[in-house]
This record gives C-alpha cells, structure tokens and sequence, in this order.
C-alpha cells in the first residue's frame, strides 16, 4: 500500500519539478531572447554606438543561448548608406568557460565596409570618431576575452568615389594555441583586382611583441588601372612582387627591425612626367630596406631606370642610417651609380659616361629642435669623379659638383642652406668648346609657421660663374654673378643684382650687362643696362618679366633697346672682322625688340631704324654716304623681316663710279636670305635700276643685270676713268654682271642713243687710246684721228659696248655723224690713210665720219677692289 503511493508522489513530485523547469525555462528564454536582446538592441548597442561616433546602428540578437550565441544582421550607420554590414556573427562558448572570461570561437561571415573617396580623402559615411580618453599605458597587453580563434570570412571593402566603386575581397582568420589569447596568430588574405596579397603575424601580447610578414609574389599591375585613376597622373604598367617582415614592440609602438623587397621585372610606373622602370629584361628592378635599431637600417636598389623626364639607369644605390645609441641624432652614408644612356633623340639630355655620386648626412631631433647636414662629391666621400652629360649636339663635361647642405631649427622655424660648386666645366659643341673656370649655386632659406597660419618662407638665390671662355672665337666673359632675394608665399621681395661681363672679343671690350633682378608675386622682373664697352656710342636697356601662369604654362614678355648715336667716333668693322679692314661706319642706330611667351604662345617683333648712316673706305675711295632705313621682323623667334623694306642712301663712290638717290626694296628671308626685290639709283644723270636677287649662305655666284635709262653718255665715258668727257646725248641698254667667287665679270652689255637722238661729245685727255703704238703705224694714224674728232663730235647714234676680259673691261665705242669742225688731218695716197698736218689751210672737213673705238679699263679701277663686293655673308 505505500509504495504505490510513495512512487504517485514521487512521480507528482517530478512533474511539478519538471513544470516549475519548463516555466523558469520558458521566463529564461523569454528574458534572455525577449528582454534582454531587445534592451541590447534598442538601448545598449545604440547608445555605445553614438558614444562611439556612429550617428545610427542597428542590431539583431538572433540567439542568446548557454552554448552559443547569434547576432545578425549588424547595420552601422545610414540603414540606406552603411558603413559597415555584418550578416551574421556566431560565437561557441561554456557557461563555465564564459564565466572565466573565455569564447571558444568567434565566426564573422558576410562583412561589407563601405567607405567614401573625396577631396583626396578616405571617409566613413555616418561615422565621426571620437577622440579616446588618454589613459597611461598599462603594463603588459592583454585583452579582456580569451579565444580559442576567429575567422573573419566573406569580407568585401568597397571604395566609392564620384563616379566609380571598387571592391577589396579578404578573409581573416586569428587562431590562440594555448587560448589564453597572450599569443595570437593572425592570416590575412587580401584579394584587390583579383590578386593575392598575404599578411601574416603573431602577436606576443604577453611579451608586447609582433612579427608580421607580407608576400605579394605575382602583381600584374596593369590590374590597378581603375585604383591609379584615384590618382591623377598616376600610371602602373608591369609585373611586380613584394615581400616584407617586421618586428614590432607594442608598448610603446617602435619598428624594432624588418625588411622589404620590391621587384619589377618589366614594365613603367610613374606619376605626372616622372617615369621609371626596370632596367631590361634580365635585370629587374629592386629596392630593399632592412635593418634594425641597434645595427640601423640599408637602402639597397639596382636596375632603376628613369624613362622620362630624363633617361637615366641607377646600376646602384646604398644608404645607410645610424642612430647614436646615447642620443638623438642619426647619421648616414650613400651611394649612387649611374651607367650611362641608351640613345634617345627626344630627352632633353642624355648620361655620357658612368657617373658615381657618394656622401655623408647627419641629423638629429629632439625637443630642443632639429639639425641636418649633408655633404656630397667632396674628396674623401668617395663621390670624386668626372661627369659627361650629352644635350642634344653638345657635351657637356664637369667635375661632380661638391654639395654641402644644412639647416637647423624648431618645431615653428628654421633655417637651410644649400651650396653646389663645381670647377673645370667644358661644353663641347659642333668643334667649339666653351670652358667655364669655375661654378657656384647657392641658396638660403628661413622659415617660420605661425599658429594657425601658413608656413612662410625668405631666402637668397645665387650664382656666380668665374671666367667663360670661347677659345675659337677668342671670347671670353669674365664673370657672372647673380644674387636674387626670394619670399613665399608670393610678395615683393628686396631687389637683387645680375651682372654679367666684362664682355671680351679677342682683345676688344664689348661691354658689360648689368641691373636689378627681382621677384614680385610669383615672377621676377629684370631691369639691366648694356654700356663700357670699347664702341663708345652704343648703349642699351633689357628688361623683362616671367611668372607662372598655373595651366596655361609659364608667361614672359621681354623687351630690348639699343641705341647709337654718329656723333660718337666711326667704328672700325676691321677690330671684328680682318677682311673688313680699313673700313669705318657710323650713324644713328634705335633698335626695339619685343618677345612674349603666353599660352604656351611665343609672339615677338624687332625694328631697326639707321638713320643718317654711312660706309667709307678710304684708301679704296669707297664711301656710301647718307643712309636711311627700316627693317622690321615681325613674328619673332622667327628671323625674317616683313616684305618691302626700304633702305635708301644719298651718295655711293665706288672708285670712279658715282651714285646717288639709291633706294633698295628687300626683305630677309628664313635662311637666312636677303631677297633684294627691287633696287635703283641715279647714274650719269640718269637711272639706274635692277630687278630680284637672292643673296644666300654658301652661294658663290649670282647674275644681275643693271638696266640703264637714258644715261648721259659723256659721263658715262667720263666715269669709266679712261677720258674726260662732256656733252650733251644719252644712251639707255642693259649691263649683264655676274659675280663669281668674288670676281665680278659683264657679260655682252651694251648702251645705246635712242633712234633720232643724237648729242654732241667732247673727250680730251684720251691719250690713253694710243698708248702703247708706234706713230707712224696706221693704227696709231686711225686712232688718232677718231680722237681729234671727238674732241668736238655731233653724232647721229651711239653705242657703247662693254665685255670683260680678264680683269680688264673692254669699251667698244660706235659713233656716225661727223666733227663739228675741221680736223688737222689729210689724206695721203701712199699711206692710204689720214695723216697728221701742221698747216691750218690743208685741214679737213668730214661731212660724215663713222668711228670705232676700243680701249680697256681695269676693272679694279673702275670699281674699286673687289673685296668690297663679298656678297657671301
């Protein structure tokens, strides 16, 4: 009887056991899952999330278990623009386990990070973080939960910009052996346009350590188009790796030592203009940096070939820096190789020769300020040696310079210097050679950062240049010096000075350059003088600007003056020119020049006005007197002058040549070539004019014909020296030249009276005629006797013919018409021919008498010497 009832009690007993269970079970749950996962919804997790900076967050608690709990999805920020998504976070526990502080594992699947770029900077939408509390640092790191490990999977980054997205796939994965989690081992795969990058690390947090390694061993970075865009002028091109490690002490965070390569095998990459590579096929690029605190840190690279601006290999490059273990300073060494370039005809210049370049640097900064010092190329930094630089056509040879830079200062000022001096320098070009004795740049600095202000800066740029020689041409320039006081951001500064000269010219002084330069706003302005040279009556100004004029390039305008005066003494032409000897100009010469540079556009205009000029050789009777003219060039740089310039002189002697009133329509072309389009001048009280002639470098002949009209003949024969002549009768026709090598020939020229116009001539003094022939010769008969009658001859027509023989002009002259008086000459029949009397009364008269006359003329008489008419310029 009473078991059965002990066992009904029993049983009724477990039942109310089991209910009372169910019914704590059932308010667990619902406290746990109901309660308290909507208080951490709506009140916990929102409220550390704007404490955290986050303006929105949004939480779902899926599960709160014993064993495991389930949170997703996680929303931080805008629910329509996230900064961060989570679908689903699991963490595996124990009671027991979680009372200790302790998650078995941790899995994140399906992140998304969404960030923003804009103004050249990385944003979370909705999230502006706050600053933490300063706390002192705790000894030893750990963290506040144990795991056994945590694997982030599913990970996307996506990057927005204005009109594009990328995404960075990744996985994370962070396991504890012993699960203490006081050593962490960390992987981080990182999967950007498709390509593996691999981080590695193990954190001793109980040590306050971490060693990481990185390995990206096959980049094709082509891939990186879409990121380098970010970038402007940013472009990859090639195959690439890179592998790092790195020893980290956490507390306080230092590099305690580490490594990184980067290679390229093939390709470019570079930014704006700046371009570099690989050096060929089977010499890749490398770079490696690696070292320590204690035993400091190398720079080693090899194979580093710039492409642009300039052609350049760096076969090699070290460099070494070392801290004092007792102080704040570092030191350091470097070296640099050069192999000399390939050939390109478009770099602006090109590597020669090997070049090496080694130095020292030393530095230091603490709370006191900072220091730097660096020295280069001096004797005993091993950086001694020549340096050969091809620009184009010419070669340019130097010593590497000697550098010295230093500086000092605090955290809101300071002070550098800069000075590169350099001697022996030698530009080689086209067989000339242009030494230069010695070289000096130089610069200083001060600068200052006021609080809440811009850094601003003052200084001295400067240069000095010792002797420039040009040995060929018997040049040389005695020094150079240029001091320019400079500020930023922009302003006015103090004025500096340029000069340059004296100017020397075999052992003439040209003169000297010199003036004011200066910088206002961001360009500089130049005011300078030309003057104290040997031609005392030649002076002049330059002055010009420059500025930058942000996209459209630099701007400058530019303007020259030279001025003569012909009441300074004649300048001899032979002090520069030994052919020009014995010559002597003046006049009065103004001279503008206008150049501009804007838009990356060049405009440019050039006059010349000679007023009142001349041209005299004295000892050849040569002179041409009262000379005028303009020549314009109005499309600078271009050298050529607008058409139909005019150039007109009063009097030109030439020997026994006279000319007047000549006038000259030319124009300098391209070339350069003088186009003379038309010319004439009065000779012999008529006109003289000639038609176009190219007078061109390297041409050594040229034809010109002189087109006489309506010459007085008597002048004519007057001029050409062999008599004296007067008369009325003119003569027109054509006079064929031709100059080769710097003789001058006619070739068939001929004067003629116009028909129906006859004249009357007068020669005497045309003893000339028989020189040379026996009397009693028939010749010498016939000669004399056209001789006597035109010493007073009325002819009907005329001509005068004119061939070159040698260097002698033969003159044939034609007459028909008859002497105006009775000749003293008669007829003897047993001579057959006129003879000469005494006797007035046995005179004859001719009713008609047709004469031939030759005689010749050296040409050199007749014009002078033929070395005034070097037309070869």
């Amino acid at each position: 009887m009473n078991r059965p009832i002990m066992s009904r009690h029993i049983f009724k007993t477990t039942v109310v056991a089991g209910a009372i269970v169910s019914i704590i079970w059932l308010c667990w749950q619902v406290a746990v899952n109901v309660l308290l996962a909507g208080w951490l919804e709506t009140t916990v997790i929102p409220r550390a999330a704007r404490q955290a900076g986050l303006e929105q967050a949004s939480v779902s608690v899926s599960r709160l278990g014993l064993f495991e709990t389930e949170i997703g999805p996680v929303v931080l920020g805008d629910p329509d623009r996230p900064f961060l998504e989570v679908a689903a976070i699991k963490a595996r526990y124990t009671p027991w386990g979680l009372a200790r502080g302790h998650v078995n594992t941790v899995t994140v699947h399906g992140v998304s990070v969404n960030t923003q770029y804009t103004d050249g900077a990385i944003t979370f939408p909705g999230f502006a973080p706050v600053a933490p509390e300063k706390t002192p640092p705790a000894e030893g790191a750990s963290l506040p939960v144990s795991m056994d490990a945590v694997k982030i999977s599913g990970v996307m980054v996506n990057l927005l910009t204005e009109n594009q997205r990328f995404q960075v796939p990744c996985d994370l994965e962070l396991t504890s052996s012993d699960g203490t989690m006081e050593a962490i081992d960390a992987v981080l795969d990182l999967y950007p346009c498709g390509q593996q990058i691999t981080v590695t690390a193990r954190a001793m947090l109980n040590q306050e350590e971490l060693f990481a390694t990185l390995n990206a061993p096959a980049l094709v970075l082509e891939r990186f188009a879409g990121w380098s865009s970010l970038v402007p002028g940013l472009h990859l091109a090639g195959n690439a790796s890179v592998a790092g490690r790195a020893h980290i002490r956490l507390n306080p965070a230092a590099l305690a030592s580490g490594s990184v390569r980067f290679e390229m095998t093939k390709g470019e990459a570079g930014y704006q203009n700046g371009v570099l590579g690989p050096a060929g096929s089977d010499a890749p690029l490398a770079v490696t940096v690696a070292g320590s605190q204690t035993s400091g840190w190398q720079l080693t690279g090899a194979n580093i070939k710039f492409v642009s601006p300039v052609s350049l290999t760096l076969e090699k490059i070290t460099g070494t820096l070392q801290a004092e273990p007792e102080a704040d300073e570092k030191q350091g060494s470097f070296f640099i190789a050069a192999a000399p370039s390939a050939p390109d005809p478009q770099a602006p210049f090109l590597l020669d020769a090997p070049l090496t370049l080694a130095g020292i640097f030393s530095g230091r900064a603490d709370k006191n300020g900072w220091q730097f010092d660096l020295t280069a190329g001096k004797e005993g930094t091993g950086g001694k040696q020549g340096c050969r630089i091809r620009m184009g056509d010419a070669l340019v040879a130097l010593p590497v310079p000697d550098i010295q830079v230093s500086g000092n200062g605090t955290a809101d000022r300071g002070w550098a210097e800069c000075v590169l001096t350099a001697s022996g320098a030698a530009i080689t070009l086209n067989e000339e050679t242009i030494t230069v004795a010695d070289a000096k740049i130089s610069g200083t600095a001060d600068f200052s950062t006021a609080a809440g202000q811009e850094m601003s800066a003052k200084g001295d740029l400067g240069l000095a240049l010792g002797r420039i020689r040009v040995d060929r041409h018997q040049v040389r320039v005695e020094k150079t010096e240029v001091h320019l006081p400079w500020q930023w951001p922009e302003g006015t500064a103090p004025r500096g000075s340029l000069a340059v000269g004296p100017v020397k010219w075999k052992n003439l002084n040209m003169g000297e350059l010199s003036g004011a330069l200066q910088q206002k706003g961001q360009g500089l302005v130049l005011n300078t003088r030309y003057g104290k040279g040997s031609l005392s009556g030649l002076s002049g100004t330059l002055t010009a600007s420059a500025s930058a004029e942000g996209s459209g390039g630099p701007a400058m305008d530019m303007k020259l003056s030279l001025v003569h005066r012909n009441t300074a003494p004649d300048i001899d032409p032979g002090l520069f020119a030994p052919e020009a000897a014995g010559s002597l100009v003046n006049g009065n010469l103004d001279l503008t020049a206008n150049f501009s540079l804007h838009d990356k556009e060049t405009t440019g205009l050039l006059h010349c006005r000679l007023d009142a000029g001349s041209f005299r050789m004295p000892e050849k009777k040569a002179a041409i007197t009262g000379i005028d003219g303009n020549l314009t060039f109005p499309d600078l740089p271009r050298f050529k002058s607008s058409p139909d310039q005019k150039v007109v002189f009063r009097e030109a002697v030439f020997g026994d040549i006279h000319m007047a009133d000549g006038k000259i329509d030319l124009q300098l072309e391209s070339g350069p070539t003088l186009f003379i389009e038309k010319s004439s001048f009065n000779w012999c009280r008529g006109t003289v004019y000639t038609e176009g002639l190219r007078i061109a470098p390297g041409q050594t002949s040229y034809d010109l014909t002189l087109y006489a009209d309506r010459l007085n003949l008597a002048d004519v024969l007057g001029q050409m020296g062999a008599v004296a002549a007067e008369g009325e009768g003119t003569v027109s026709g054509r006079i064929p030249i031709l100059y080769t090598g710097g003789d001058i020939t006619i070739d068939n020229g001929f004067l003629f009276s116009a028909p129906g116009e006859g004249g009357i001539i007068h020669l005497s003094r045309a003893d000339m005629l028989t020189a040379g022939l026996p009397e009693a010769s028939a010749q010498y008969r016939q000669i004399d006797l056209a001789r006597e009658a035109l010493k007073n001859y009325q002819y009907d027509w005329a001509k005068v013919l004119l061939n070159s023989e040698g260097e002698n002009l033969s003159v044939k002259l034609q007459f028909d018409g008859k002497p105006t008086r009775s000749l003293p000459f008669v007829y003897d029949k047993n001579t057959g021919g006129f003879v000469r009397v005494t006797d007035q009364r046995k005179y004859s008269e001719f009713k008609g008498l047709s004469l031939d006359v030759n005689f010749r003329i050296p040409i050199n008489q007749l014009i002078g010497y033929k070395d005034i008419w070097n037309l070869n310029p």
